[in-house]
C-alpha cells in the first residue's frame, strides 16, 4: 500500500478530568523523528507516548502536541499554602530590617511565589489512560489520512505512467515509419 508522508489528525475529549487535545502532524522525512510537546502532568509518560507513536509511524517527522486544560471547577479551586505565606512574610520583615528602603511584597508577588498556590491534584493515572486512548484514536486517524493521500498519489502516478506509455507508443510508431 502506498502511503503519503503528509497527514494531520486531531482528537479532543472532554470529561470530568478536563479537556484533552492531541494533534499529530506528519511530513516527509528520511527517518522516523518524533517532536513531542506535553503538559507537565504527562511528562512521566513521555517515553511511552513516543514508543506508541513509533509503533504506528515508521517513517516521517511527526509533530505531536498534547494539550490539557483542567475543568473550570479545578482552576478556581486553588489552595493557599498558609505556612509558606507566613514564612515569606517573616523573611520579608527580616529583609526590611537589613534594607529599610526596599519596598514590601505586593499581594501578586506572594501569589506568584512557587508553591504558594496549590492546584487540586489531578488523577494522573486516569489522565494517562485517557491520553493513551486518545493517542490511539489520533494515530488511527493519521494512518488513515496517510493511506487516503497515498491512494491519491498512486492514482496520479498511474495516470502519468499511462500518459507516458501512450507517448512512448507514439514515438515507437514514428520510428517504425522512418525505417
Amino acid at each position: 500500500m502506498v502511503r503519503s508522508m503528509t497527514a494531520f489528525a486531531r482528537q479532543t475529549v472532554e470529561s470530568e478530568l478536563g479537556t484533552l487535545t492531541i494533534e499529530l502532524k506528519s511530513v516527509n522525512h528520511r527517518f522516523s523523528e518524533v517532536s513531542l510537546r506535553l503538559p507537565e502532568e504527562l511528562r512521566p509518560v513521555e517515553a511511552k507516548i513516543r514508543d506508541r507513536i513509533g509503533q504506528v509511524v515508521k517513517r516521517g517527522k511527526i509533530d505531536a502536541n498534547v494539550r490539557y486544560q483542567a475543568p473550570a471547577a479545578q482552576v478556581s479551586g486553588f489552595e493557599i499554602d498558609q505556612n509558606l505565606v507566613k514564612s515569606l512574610e517573616a523573611a520579608s520583615k527580616d529583609v526590611e530590617t537589613i534594607l529599610p528602603d526596599i519596598g514590601s511584597f505586593r499581594m501578586i508577588d506572594v501569589l506568584k511565589w512557587p508553591g504558594v498556590l496549590k492546584a487540586p491534584e489531578v488523577d494522573v493515572e486516569q489522565l494517562v489512560a485517557t491520553t493513551m486512548a486518545l493517542l490511539d484514536d489520533g494515530l488511527k486517524e493519521l494512518k488513515e489520512t496517510r493511506e487516503r493521500e497515498g491512494e491519491k498519489l498512486k492514482q496520479l502516478l498511474l495516470e502519468r505512467c499511462e500518459a507516458m506509455a501512450v507517448e512512448v507508443a507514439k514515438v515507437q510508431q514514428l520510428s517504425l515509419i522512418h525505417i
